[in-house]
């Protein structure tokens, strides 16, 4: 067996048996709490007189919080706190023992005094030396002994009056019988107290020797009932006020019980709620109670001043409650919040309509503003040798906003996280410096106290700690940087002037079920991270900033801007997002946005989609009736699967600008998509060489003005086993030195086939065309000036139908004259015949010329 080690600290003795089992690796079980803590997060706190006998590895390691609440010396204000034990002998002998066991400088126990109350009963009073002894003391686990807390020293007490009666669940009037008080008093006797007289519940002692033996026996019992002792409540201002708007839901009678069985009866049964009726003020007040859920009644609550949302709490509607706000709902918990059935109304002070188009200046700015679910430390430290940044987490909560209904005010749900965005907002970050020569500059985040809270709220787990190895320089040096994550369900969002939802400052949304109408525009996201270091993080790498699915989109054309979602660049109006950006944000790091958008209905809007410089997923959609594009993409990458886009001016349009902020080639990817009755279906657009690459397969372009357009010299686009069916004007257009690649794609009954005008390329290969109005392939000639070198056309292997309607099918390929020789090979008819293409307007050959002049003249000679 390994030797014992007895660390002297300079506040506690503790004793461990190092290499003790049960822990998983990296893990280090506190010697205090006995939970598991991860290695970087405990405390060895050496003694220097014991610095030399013991080595680092066999001293003994608390988690922070119980190392800094043994740290804590005994002070003034703090002497004198006493807790009443009772029990057996022997329990309470274990109790005494284990709070007994410290050092002369932080002597838990002041002093003691035991109290015989007959029946093989005891109890011990307890003075303590500070509020830690006390939370350590009610604590305990002792079997067979139960501690309560003592509020005021005994020789404070102006009189020594308590009150005796049976603990139920129901004080009301069908309670149990009251007890004689000639019994009750008797039953006070036989534990030693002096009882001068008896009235009712309520019995007057002696002296405080019989009122701390009376308080002894709380929870104890008699005639079959378990007995609440508790002082009689002081007249006058002393006693607590009537609850005339409050009730407790659950365990009313537990108010009048001592803390620990409340304690011990809570554990198994939870919080109670609040119940708020039909009064504003009753809202505010149960929220100052910091309880776990508030229900709130059916009616009308008018609430000038909104809601502050500080703790984890469960705000819920019962029945049609409704509230009319004049200032916002403000969110901002460390371990997040809930909002469920309620119906929440935008209220103007000037008195105009809710549902107004144009807000007025009074009105709210947001009817939810939500500024933080959860909380992740950043510090510096060591790893190895070396010095580095350090992460510190514990779960990601979450504010859930369930079957709520929000109508009116400038954004219906602002959504803040805690990127900086400006300068006064990445303060809280500007410590973080990439030079290792400015160290972070402490902002008084106590890092050991938040987790205790963490695991107050009950978190899960335990805290995580990045990167592997780290140790930080000083529990002291940490910072916050404010989490942001938002779900809602089933919502309802209507009649916003501005945004309905606006996301920003790194804040990330998930939206299910939801519905959204008649706002000046759907959701605005402009999520930049601060800083690219961060996402090397576990708890920044999220899949996706945010999270659209089985929503409904509808009546977004309040302004020529109004769109159903918009991302990126296209989040702001009136200035650019450059900005309001710092330099460190736009110098590094992959600033795109990560969205996924899925299953939606998206209708009557002027503009689908809008995506500036973001990583977009989009499955499963339908756009119906937009003025003008459905899907319009910059300078970024998507992948849109499955979607259906029915009378929308523009279908899918993508563009390639300058890129000096994300480096590389704006990438699509389109996937069995259906885009049919658009003025056209498909854009692709290069401006100024910048590289575009879009990728399509099993596309279905039917009755569209257009089919598609490639234009720009870096445009490339890439269509296999796509139908192209029924397009007035022409199935497809390059120009502009585009590029289009056609493989095993059906062209039937367009206006045009594919159209390639001078200085571009295509090359159609394994296609089928059929019933064309115009020349199914058609080279248009290059232009004199302006042109560029393009590649090479090819067309080759395709098959042309042989049913002829009219003209229609008659025109197959046509190449202009070009400065470079297009590939035209291996074409056929269905039937097998070769097709050639028409060269109108080529010059013949010198060999062919004189052979046309030999022919002419043997003719003229016969």
């Amino acid at each position: 067996m390994s030797e014992m080690v007895a660390m002297q600290g300079p506040c506690k003795k503790l004793t461990w048996k190092p290499g003790a089992g049960g822990v998983a690796e990296g893990l280090r079980r506190c010697a205090l709490c006995c939970l598991s803590w991860p290695e970087q997060l405990c405390c060895p706190w050496p003694a220097e007189e014991q610095e030399q006998f013991a080595p680092p590895s066999q001293l003994p390691a608390l988690c922070l919080p119980c190392d800094q609440l043994v740290r804590r010396r005994p002070s003034a204000q703090e002497t004198g706190l006493s807790v009443l034990a009772r029990g057996g002998a022997a329990a309470l002998g274990a109790a005494a023992a284990h709070l007994s066991d410290g050092e002369q400088e932080f002597q838990s126990v002041l002093s003691q005094k035991v109290f015989d109350l007959g029946e093989g009963r005891s109890a011990l009073l307890l003075s303590l030396a500070s509020r830690a002894a006390v939370a350590r003391a009610l604590r305990l686990g002792v079997p067979g002994c139960a501690v309560d807390y003592l509020p005021d020293a005994e020789e404070q007490a102006s009189s020594y009056t308590v009150t005796v009666a049976p603990a139920v669940l129901d004080l009301r009037h069908s309670a149990p019988a009251q007890q004689s008080a000639d019994a009750l008093g008797a039953w006070l006797a036989g534990a030693g107290c002096a009882v001068l007289r008896c009235h009712g519940h309520c019995v007057e002692l002696g002296d405080a020797e019989s009122r701390l033996r009376a308080l002894a026996l709380n929870g104890a019992g008699w005639q079959g009932h378990v007995m609440k002792v508790r002082d009689a409540q002081p007249p006058g201002p002393m006693a607590p006020a009537p609850l005339r708007r409050l009730q407790l839901h659950w365990l009313r009678a537990l108010r009048g019980l001592c803390p620990a069985p409340k304690r011990l009866i809570c554990a198994f049964l939870g919080e109670a709620p609040v119940m708020v009726p039909h009064d504003a003020t009753s809202i505010q007040e149960a929220l100052a109670m910091s309880p776990a859920e508030v229900i709130i009644t059916s009616g009308t609550y008018r609430l000038a001043e909104g809601l502050r949302l500080r703790s984890r709490v469960r705000l819920r509607g019962q029945g049609g409650a409704t509230l009319e706000l004049c200032a916002p709902i403000e969110v901002q918990s460390e371990f997040g919040a809930e909002l469920a059935n309620l119906e929440m109304v935008g209220c103007c002070s000037s008195g105009c309509a809710a549902d107004s188009g144009d807000r007025c200046p009074n009105c709210p700015r947001s009817l939810v503003r939500i500024l933080g679910s959860h909380l992740v430390a950043l510090g510096r430290g060591l790893v190895g040798s070396l010095g580095a940044f350090g992460c510190c987490s514990w779960g990601k909560a979450e504010v859930v906003l369930d079957r709520c209904t929000l109508r009116g005010g400038h954004h219906a749900l602002d959504i803040r996280g805690g990127c900086g965005v400006r300068s006064r907002a990445g303060k809280q970050v500007a410590g973080l410096q990439e030079s290792e020569e400015c160290p972070p500059v402490p902002l008084g985040f106590d890092l050991g106290a938040w987790l205790a809270r963490c695991r107050a709220h009950g978190a899960h787990g335990v805290p995580k700690v990045e990167p592997q190895g780290f140790r930080p320089w000083s529990p002291e040096i940490w910072q916050v940087l404010v989490q942001t994550h938002v779900r809602m369900i089933d919502c309802d969002v209507s009649d916003a002037g501005m945004e309905a939802i606006n996301l920003w400052r790194g804040a990330r949304l998930h939206l299910q079920h939801c519905r959204l109408q008649n706002c000046g525009q759907g959701i605005s996201a402009s999520l930049y991270e601060s800083r690219a270091r961060l996402a090397d993080f576990e708890p920044f790498q999220e899949p996706y900033d945010l999270v659209i699915e089985g929503c409904q989109f509808a009546d977004f054309g309040r302004h020529d801007w109004s769109s159903a979602v918009s991302l990126g660049r296209f989040a702001t109006t009136g200035f650019y997002r450059e900005s309001a950006l710092t330099k460190k944000c736009v110098a590094g790091g992959d600033l795109r946005l990560r969205a996924c958008f899925v299953g939606n209905t998206v209708r009557n809007c002027h503009a689908g989609l809008l995506a500036s410089e973001c990583a977009l997923e989009a499955k499963g959609n339908r756009f119906e009736s937009i003025q003008f594009g459905a899907f319009q993409l910059f300078n970024g990458s998507a992948v849109l699967e499955e979607n259906e886009l029915v009378n929308c001016a523009v279908a899918v349009s993508i563009r390639a600008g300058p890129r000096d902020r994300t480096p590389g080639a704006s990438t699509c990817q389109l996937r069995a998509n259906t885009l049919r009755s658009c003025d056209v279906g498909l854009k692709a657009c290069s401006v100024q060489g910048s590289l575009l690459q879009c990728d399509s397969q099993a596309e279905r372009f039917l009755d569209n003005g257009d089919g598609l357009l490639v234009q720009g010299s870096g445009a490339q686009l890439r269509l296999s086993r796509c139908h192209i069916a029924r397009c007035q004007r022409g199935g497809a257009s390059v120009a502009k030195e585009g590029r289009l690649e056609l493989d095993s794609c059906d062209l039937l009954d367009n206006g045009r086939g594919v159209v390639v005008a001078g200085g571009s390329s295509a090359n159609v290969q394994r296609c089928c065309f059929q019933g064309n109005t115009g020349w199914a392939i058609r080279l248009e000639p290059t232009p004199s000036v302006g042109a560029g070198d393009p590649e090479v056309t090819s067309i080759t292997e395709n098959v042309f139908g042989t049913h002829l309607r009219g003209n229609a099918g008659r025109k197959r390929i046509r190449v202009d004259a070009r400065d470079q020789a297009a590939v035209v090979a291996g074409n056929t008819q269905a039937d097998g015949e070769a097709v050639d293409a028409v060269m109108p307007g080529k010059m013949p050959r010198r060999g062919d010329l004189e052979a046309v002049v030999a022919e002419f003249g043997s003719l003229s000679m016969a």
